[in-house]
């Protein structure tokens, strides 16, 4: 039995998807002359109506069908924006274009509220263009270099350990192990970045007041190594 609901509801959210990140790249290019946009409102929405049906009939066994629709509209894209990217080398928009099919696919193959929340979090970066631009001036090799070390500790390593008792009587568990270390780097990292925002003291508070949210533990961790390291240092 088909379930029209169902099925109206994932196309819906697609076209939701595409409205939104239309209305955020319209309004970006609003002072652009008319006929020179590839892709306004009315596109990126029928871009999320295409990845919808495409991803709906994927869902249905229609693989081929689907993977036509997808590759035709990316087709369409590439087509229409190669020369403007040879002009004006911004990919900022072809790329949205690009993740607004993906989503639309995402909401039609059954994960809807999944794809709005992906268009949301693509709205976002799409607005604060300003703010991430000025924060990344901002930043110097130290701030990278550490902003690197807790990627690989966070995300490089504690995904491929496993989540299950190991060693005599199945004592500890390597994945809940490394997630202290998480912890604790975590809140190192965010009393870093507090400080280069607020200052040395207001960085320090305002670290303790959030992490004591979460794990004290960890937060007296962070604070005493870094309380460490500081009277290492001027030693």
């Amino acid at each position: 039995m088909i379930n029209w609901a169902d099925e109206a509801l994932r196309i819906g959210a697609a076209v939701a998807a595409g409205l939104l990140i239309g209305i955020e790249r319209g309004w970006t290019q609003r002072g652009q002359r008319a006929g020179t946009r590839v892709a306004g409102v009315r596109t990126f929405t029928l871009l999320g109506l295409a990845g919808g049906l495409g991803g709906l009939l994927g869902a249905k066994g229609q693989t081929l069908v689907a993977g036509c629709i997808a590759a035709s509209a990316a087709a369409l894209l590439v087509a229409g924006y190669f020369k403007r990217l040879q002009e004006k080398p911004d990919a900022t928009t072809p790329v949205a274009a690009l993740a607004t099919l993906a989503v639309g696919f995402l909401a039609g193959s059954g994960s809807a509220g999944l794809a709005v929340s992906a268009a949301a979090v693509a709205v976002l970066v799409l607005a604060m263009r300003e703010e991430l631009h000025g924060f990344v001036a901002k930043l110097d090799e130290h701030d990278v270099k550490a902003l690197a070390r807790f990627a690989v500790i966070a995300l490089g390593v504690l995904p491929f350990l496993p989540n299950e008792p190991m060693g005599p009587y199945g004592a500890w568990n390597p994945w809940k192990l490394w997630w202290v270390v998480v912890l604790v780097t975590g809140f190192s990292f965010m009393a870093y970045v507090a400080n280069r925002l607020f200052g040395a003291r207001r960085g320090t508070i305002s670290t303790a007041l959030i992490g004591g949210a979460y794990s004290s533990t960890a937060v007296t961790q962070s604070l005493a190594q870094r309380l460490g390291s500081k009277e290492a240092g001027g030693a």
